[in-house]
């Protein structure tokens, strides 16, 4: 339990300028904490990045989060009323001290060097953890600021910091590297993907998701589902087996292309080139399924259709750059996959071309 105990009968009785120096030293620390957070996206590195290996640097981000937490664990038992200044001026200092350190980790970790989207995922934890540090540091002022306070908020917001800085450990440690960080971003592309897959579905059978209009019991018009005519139905299907085989090959990719054993070789730029393809996937899958609800629009629908294919064809690319990249003899597990690909990629030029067709004819 966090506290500082007074002997019975007896109080403390704080030293002004101790109290104020705290105070002082606290404010400092928020401007620069609310600084980084607002520059933590385009923070450089003025040591040479390739001189500094990944692993050394995700063990040191690793252990700034231990040494994060205890300084914030520290500081708040001395800010505990009765506050202990001269502990909370040390304390404050310590914790200054690891967050310029956690900063400067985090600049290290370069886009070109180490991936962009290690990188970002980097930067996005340790923009939530300077967050829930900064929430800490303010609660802290208000109880330096506020005689007799007993609020509590400060220990809510030291359980905050302590979750956000383990989060970001387990985050930088689960992930490791740029590799790590696509196959994790594919994954969750992938799941989306199946999201509009099942839409598509719904769309067709007329189950698609409640708008929350029959909720409301009003006998609205505005509140009635429209139904698919037969020619829209028939172009929807078309779309839907096109789909079908997209997020075939989409998780294909993953399993069979993007181990770690198959791609050992490739620069971390390579990755973020990769997962650029999938992102993209999505963005038009998104764009195609919501221009298939009822009634049609022909244009809107060619048009999505049209971005839909040509990303598509991005994605379709990918194993057959890295065939090209392999230098070593295939083996008959390479042959069985390659094949697999092979079949997958012809059976959806059949269904783009279908797709193309009744994308600009009324009749489906």
């Amino acid at each position: 339990m966090l506290g500082n105990e007074s002997e019975p009968g007896t109080s403390r009785s704080p030293s002004l300028p101790t109290m104020d120096k705290t105070l002082h030293s606290l404010e400092a620390l928020a401007v620069l904490i609310t600084t980084s957070i607002n520059h933590v996206d385009s923070l450089t590195s003025t040591q040479n990045v390739e001189e500094q290996p990944l692993q050394a640097l995700t063990d040191d981000y690793i252990k700034l989060t231990t040494l994060l937490r205890n300084a914030c664990t520290k500081l708040s038992l001395a800010m505990k009323p009765p506050a202990s200044w001269d502990a909370a001026v040390a304390s404050t200092a310590e914790l200054e001290q690891k967050t310029n350190q956690f900063i400067t980790c985090t600049s290290s970790f370069s886009p070109s060097h180490h991936g962009s989207v290690f990188t970002k995922a980097v930067r996005w934890e340790t923009s939530s953890v300077l967050s829930a540090l900064l929430a800490l540091v303010r609660s802290l002022i208000s109880l330096a600021s506020s005689k007799g306070s007993d609020s509590k908020e400060y220990l809510l917001r030291t359980g905050s910091a302590h979750e956000s800085l383990e989060k970001a450990a387990a985050t930088v440690r689960d992930v490791g590297d740029n590799l790590g960080a696509v196959r994790s971003r594919w994954a969750e592309n992938q799941s989306a993907l199946d999201d509009a897959l099942s839409e598509l579905g719904g769309i067709i059978s007329g189950e698609d998701e409640d708008d929350g209009w029959d909720e409301l019991d009003l006998d609205l018009e505005v509140g009635k589902k429209e139904e698919l005519t037969e020619i829209e139905k028939t172009r929807c299907e078309k779309v839907q087996r096109l789909l079908r085989l997209t997020n075939l090959l989409h998780a294909r990719l993953l399993s069979h292309r993007l181990r770690r054993d198959a791609v050992a070789a490739w620069p971390a730029s390579r990755f973020d080139e990769i997962l650029e393809c999938s992102s993209s996937l999505l963005s038009t899958v998104d764009d195609l399924v919501s221009a298939l609800h009822p009634s049609h629009d022909l244009e809107m629908i060619s048009e999505a259709a049209d971005e839909f294919i040509a990303s598509l064809g991005a994605l379709t690319r990918i194993h057959s750059v890295a065939e090209e990249d392999s230098e070593s003899a295939p083996s008959a597990a390479a042959i069985k996959d390659a094949k697999w690909f092979q079949v997958c990629t012809e059976q959806i030029e059949r269904e783009k071309e279908a797709v193309k067709v009744i994308s600009r004819n009324t009749d489906g």
